[in-house]
């Protein structure tokens, strides 16, 4: 099965994410989603005080105050890489270059972008790579 769509392997993955003390700290007061789409490929991942709380594969529309990651395949190849070549190592220098775009209510990037930023990092290769 799909480890990117496996609801086990995602909850596993919820779990570690959760783990991961820079998500913990900067997750404090937080609520909002946002959806990641790769192609034909999408998941959305809900964000709360405690944490990643749900990541729902295949999910097409931009949640209600919520924003929009997306990039081609191939982008989003270059980015799950060990060592991502340019312009691919991160979310914001693939915004930069044209490589990512952001759709729908910029404030919640704004205000949690290195949260954002550091859940991709975390989930670049289960996404990416092993999907």
């Amino acid at each position: 099965m799909d480890p990117a769509s496996d609801t086990d392997a995602l909850r596993e993955r919820v779990t570690e994410t959760n783990g991961d003390p820079e998500v913990a700290r900067r997750a404090r007061a937080v609520d909002f989603a946002f959806l990641v789409s790769a192609d034909e490929q999408s998941w959305l991942f809900k964000v709360g005080s405690s944490g990643l709380d749900q990541v729902t594969p295949g999910v097409t529309t931009t949640p209600d105050g919520g924003f929009s990651l997306s990039a081609s395949k191939d982008a989003w190849a270059k980015f799950a890489q060990p060592l991502p070549p340019p312009q691919f190592h991160d979310v914001a220098a693939m915004m930069e270059f044209g490589h990512l775009h952001l759709h729908g209510n910029a404030l919640p990037w704004i205000a949690s972008g290195m949260l954002v930023r550091r859940i991709l990092d975390l989930w670049r290769r289960a996404l990416f790579v092993d999907s």
